[in-house]
């Protein structure tokens, strides 16, 4: 998250293959601020080259320790989840 500040940034998501995985075919994210009652909010990514994913205008309206929630289909089908704390500058 770039520059992770209050207002609008940038969210870039790279995710890296093992022998036992393939590809990722599509990913979904939500972010959430449960502190100030902020519930998932969708993230509209798009795809940006192999395993690399971004949204460019994404609005962070209050500080604090978000909770980014992505979920990753491979080209195998299966589905990964990963959760990860942002924390938004004032």
């Amino acid at each position: 998250v770039t520059p992770a500040r209050v207002g609008t940034d940038e969210v870039h998501l790279t995710f890296s293959q093992t022998s036992a995985t393939q590809a990722s075919q599509a990913a979904t994210a939500t972010m959430a601020l449960p502190a100030r009652d902020i519930s998932a909010t969708p993230i509209e990514l798009t795809p940006d080259g192999p395993d690399h994913y971004s949204a460019n205008a994404v609005s962070f309206p209050a500080a604090g320790s978000w909770t980014l929630t992505v979920v990753v289909t491979t080209g195998a089908g299966a589905t990964v989840r990963f959760l990860a704390q942002v924390a938004i500058a004032p």
